[in-house]
């Protein structure tokens, strides 16, 4: 909110967002999750984060087309006025068909996109229609908001839109200066709250973590983190990890896309049978076509059976029928011929 004029340019950057040269006073919180960037005085403040910024850790998304977002901060009453739109290709639409929700600065408002057209409606219920033509993988329109000629662009997220408003001048120019991003996800989509046991990830130089505190909270966590949180577990815990693909295909997820991660990954893809361009591919187009939730529980139902597993063999207090059940649990998944590739085959 400190920095509403953040350049568009802010989403094209490789790894260190805009937001850390041209916005100071950004607090960390709001970066945390952007890029990856990994703070030192990162701690469990992730439960004040916000849904926006829960989002990029629970959804693994990375810099691209983020920081602009997180630059965004104002929130933008469209004030909606008649709107002519020229818009959308066949390849751009497929892409962007849906129905969405804002969120952060775009709370309250609606987007809903469907073949060359859809609607805009703002917080205030205002509406605008629309329809056109694609460009450079989005949609861009001309459009009039307010009283004011705006072009809007419309770029495809793994779990929406960002919708980038950049101001006319009387002449036809852009005017960047005044450029807004808001981010509207699937009506659909949802994010759960952190979990009861959440840990924030090792900091530097920790070296041990227990297997508990990481399996209830990676899922929150930067890829960065995961990276640091799978090298501190023990090998035993990595082991007993790795017999349940659906959760060891998650954490190769968030793997793939922390930047230099090759000794995690070593470890991680041993036996499982994929690569992560095929997860990072997979996985964004579940997320695009809705199937990102189940997939999601997929993971979830397996890390249940995966948590009394490790209790159990870390001599928690539990019963013995309990174990032994575990036991037979563990057994049955080392004969399984699942690994993460066949998991990965029902992402969809």
């Amino acid at each position: 909110r400190d920095c509403p004029r953040l350049p568009a340019t802010a989403r094209d950057c490789p790894r260190l967002p805009a937001t850390a040269r041209d916005c100071p006073r950004l607090p960390a919180t709001a970066r945390d999750c952007l890029c990856g960037l990994w703070p030192s005085d990162y701690t469990a403040r992730m439960e004040h984060h916000s849904f926006f910024a829960r989002m990029r850790c629970w959804l693994g998304t990375g810099c691209g087309a983020m920081g602009a977002v997180g630059a965004a901060g104002r929130a933008v009453r469209l004030g909606l006025a008649a709107a002519l739109v020229w818009l959308v290709a066949a390849g751009a639409a497929a892409a962007l068909d849906g129905d969405y929700r804002g969120i952060d600065s775009a709370e309250g408002a609606s987007l809903k996109v469907e073949g060359d057209g859809g609607t805009l409606t703002d917080a205030d219920g205002a509406r605008a229609a629309f329809e056109g033509r694609a460009s450079a993988g989005g949609l861009e329109a001309r459009v009039v908001l307010g009283g004011a000629d705006v072009l809007l662009r419309l770029d495809p997220l793994p779990y929406g839109v960002l919708a980038t408003l950049i101001p006319l001048g009387a002449d036809g120019t852009l005017q960047t200066a005044g450029a807004e991003a808001l981010t509207f996800v699937r009506r659909d989509l949802t994010v759960p709250t952190l979990p009861h046991g959440f840990v924030a990830p090792p900091a530097p130089g920790i070296t041990r973590i227990a297997a508990m505190s990481f399996l209830r909270s990676y899922a929150f966590w930067t890829p960065e983190g995961v990276e640091a949180g799978y090298l501190a577990l023990a090998a035993r815990h990595r082991r007993l990890i790795a017999l349940f693909p659906a959760v060891q295909l998650d954490i190769i997820w968030k793997l793939c896309l922390a930047p230099g991660a090759d000794r995690a990954l070593g470890l991680a893809l041993q036996g499982q049978g994929v690569a992560c361009e095929d997860v990072r591919a997979r996985i964004a187009a579940a997320q695009r076509s809705g199937g990102f939730d189940r997939y999601k529980e997929e993971v979830a139902e397996a890390a249940e059976t995966l948590s009394t597993a490790l209790q159990c063999a870390d001599s928690h207090v539990m019963a013995k029928e309990v174990c032994d059940a575990a036991a037979r649990d563990v057994s049955a998944q080392a004969l399984s011929l699942e690994t993460a590739a066949t998991v990965l085959a029902r992402v969809r």
